[in-house]
């Protein structure tokens, strides 16, 4: 996708949305610059038009082209050493990784062009706090640094007006790290405010997919984990069994749609577990044996990219 036509795409995604330039523009560019975008009269950056786009609710990451310098070149590559070394979620302060990811974090701070943009400092405040649950720190100290990340699109961020806003990848990413920081200790503390708290935020972000997300590959990959973790909670403490059902069954209907199993099994097996609890023994029993299945399909079928990708590189 060439420049001139995300613009065209933005412009045509934002009037079927009814949002003014100034809403989408907001802690991205100015609305002059957004307007040349729109007509194709200015070459933005990848980072620009993504950002447009996915608070949009497209986000087609693969498919736009840029080029980068020599400067951003080394950035990208520092973000996507802090990127892999951030998925491995160690969970143990003492962890090599740990270490690593603050001397990245540092790295990327100490570029005073890269900090200049906002979206860049709501990058290193997701990655603080993420490297943050690394180490295992209080989670209130972790939500303070996401409400700090979020505001940077969502000033008067509110969370019961999740499934209003217009988020990017990042803002999701932050209200999921807030409902899994408000989840887990409401669970392992017994309080259930913030438990209610936890779910509410994932709730809100289920919404906002099911309003606002176009992308059918970013739908796939984000809405069932927002579906297991309602139903993971509201049946485990609070006994909702027919809602975390029906909750499961939006999940699983949406793998299926998206070609995205990776939770499916894990959806099947709460729904399984529900229904147990309902006295509905032989369709939990089929339920449980499918979702095995399903599990064990997935896991060969990723062992099966983890062998390819390992012969390319021996190539």
């Amino acid at each position: 996708m060439a420049f001139y036509e995300g613009g065209k795409l933005i412009k045509r995604l934002r009037k079927q949305k009814n949002i003014t330039q100034e809403e989408l523009a907001y802690s991205i560019v100015d609305r002059a610059t957004l307007s040349k975008i729109e007509n194709g009269k200015s070459e933005s950056s990848k980072e620009t038009i993504m950002a447009l786009l996915e608070k949009l609710g497209f986000r087609p990451s693969s498919s736009i082209d840029f080029y980068l310098n020599d400067e951003q070149s080394k950035v990208v590559k520092i973000q996507n050493e802090l990127n892999s070394c951030l998925s491995m979620q160690v969970y143990d302060k003492l962890n090599p990784v740990v270490e690593k990811i603050d001397a990245l974090i540092k790295e990327l701070e100490s570029d005073e062009v890269f900090m200049q943009n906002p979206r860049n400092k709501q990058y290193v405040l997701i990655s603080k706090a993420t490297n943050l649950v690394n180490k295992q720190e209080e989670p209130s100290k972790i939500r303070l640094v996401l409400m700090e990340a979020i505001k940077f699109n969502i000033v008067t961020f509110d969370e019961n007006r999740i499934d209003e806003y217009y988020l990017t990848k990042n803002d999701v990413q932050i209200l999921n790290l807030l409902g899994i920081s408000y989840a887990k200790e409401g669970y392992v503390s017994e309080n259930t405010n913030l438990l209610d708290k936890g779910i509410n935020v994932f709730s809100g972000l289920k919404r906002n997919y099911e309003l606002h997300c176009l992308d059918k590959d970013e739908m796939g990959l984000n809405y069932p984990s927002f579906c297991y973790n309602i139903a993971k909670y509201i049946w485990e403490d609070k006994k909702m069994y027919k809602e975390a059902i029906a909750v499961c069954d939006d999940g699983i209907k949406v793998c299926k749609e998206t070609f995205h199993f990776r939770l499916l099994p894990f959806l099947s097996s709460c729904k399984a577990v529900c229904l147990f609890h309902l006295g509905e023994n032989q369709e939990a029993e089929t339920i449980f044996t499918q979702s095995h299945s399903c599990d064990v399909l997935v896991r060969n079928a990723r062992q099966r990219k983890r062998n390819k990708s390992t012969s390319r590189r021996k190539i």
